[in-house]
């Protein structure tokens, strides 16, 4: 599958949001399994952030920092 980054990027963003909106003590499952969405597409936006700085390009999105 092939995946832009901004695209990756907003889906990280997306998942993060979501999951700061529920509550871990009433939706126990549904948390842990958006918790492990969250560490996946962070772990894959971290790898392509990082291809991306090492090949001297730069992010195709804003992140705030």
């Amino acid at each position: 599958m092939l995946l832009q980054g901004d695209t990756l990027y907003t889906m990280y963003c997306r998942a993060q949001h979501a999951l700061a909106g529920l509550d871990p003590a009433t939706h126990e499952d549904e948390y842990d399994t958006l918790a492990d969405l969250v560490e996946h597409l962070g772990e894959c936006l971290g790898v392509y952030e990082r291809t991306l700085a090492r090949c001297g390009y730069s992010l195709p999105y804003y992140t705030g920092a």
